[in-house]
């Protein structure tokens, strides 16, 4: 198979349509109501799909405004949220070369190590990630992988304590590893070193809150939104206990438990999402 290096800032695979099972959604409103929403919503239906909603950055303005961050299952749109962050994953997804509205990925992987197998129109490239020729970064180290890095967020809104899926790459990467997941790792070990001394539990990443927003960033291939993190700020120790006992509740979460059946449109390539 032949393909092209690609740009850094193509298109993400986050702006897809949402579970088919969110339609039975019991939102709570208040954190009372968190471990039963909880595990409704970690259940998996027949059909295997778990239905925590997803999270999206709005990049077109057609059913939200755009720019802000839509929770389709909610029929709700944001344009800042506290938020802190339950679980991290890593996903990869190859696109054909040429765009089509109707192409579905040649090859993905649920956790960037070992590829999907037995998926229709799929075919795992190489045996794992690692050692996939299309997971590589170019010899000139600019030019992007052709199988995209995705990092898939559990996070929760701290005012409605609904865990949400956020799934980010390309352009959003940067602004992501820069702006919440370095900070957050240096915050988190300098807590773990305070508490080792009290002789407590090490922390975890749960343990802080931070701001998510948007911002405008021109590209050459045209405008797109950006997530914006801010304000990583350590919860108060009630809340600490709490977080970390819903992060053990939703560890065995997946992403793509959560996304629609129908998520196989590769996304426009005039877009960083």
């Amino acid at each position: 198979m032949s393909k092209k290096e690609k740009d850094v800032t193509e298109e993400t695979t986050d702006n897809m349509p949402a579970t088919t099972a969110a339609d039975t959604y019991d939102v709570p409103a208040t954190a009372t109501d968190t471990e039963s929403f909880l595990a409704e919503a970690s259940a998996e239906e027949d059909d295997g799909i778990d239905r925590f909603p997803r999270l999206n950055i709005d990049q077109k303005g057609k059913e939200a405004t755009i720019g802000s961050l839509r929770c389709k299952e909610m029929a709700e749109e944001f344009q800042e949220i506290s938020a802190v962050l339950l679980k991290e994953d890593s996903s990869r997804i190859l696109w054909p070369e040429s765009y089509d509205p109707e192409n579905e990925p040649l090859c993905r992987s649920h956790d960037g190590i070992l590829p999907v197998t037995g998926a229709e129109g799929q075919e795992p490239m190489a045996a794992s990630c690692e050692e996939c020729q299309y997971s590589k970064w170019g010899a000139d180290g600019k030019s992007a992988p052709e199988c995209k890095e995705v990092k898939d967020l559990l996070i929760m809104d701290t005012e409605t304590f609904i865990p949400m899926w956020l799934s980010l790459s390309s352009m959003a990467m940067s602004p992501l590893k820069n702006q919440l997941l370095r900070p957050l790792k240096l915050r988190k070990m300098s807590l773990t070193a305070k508490r080792s001394n009290a002789g407590k539990a090490p922390a975890h990443s749960c343990m802080f809150s931070f701001k998510l927003a948007t911002a405008l960033k021109e590209t050459k291939k045209g405008d797109a939104y950006i997530p914006v993190f801010s304000d990583i700020t350590e919860l108060g120790a009630e809340l600490q206990d709490a977080m970390v006992q819903i992060a053990m509740q939703c560890r065995d979460a997946k992403a793509h438990n959560s996304r629609d059946k129908d998520e196989t449109g590769q996304p426009e390539e005039d877009k960083g999402f």
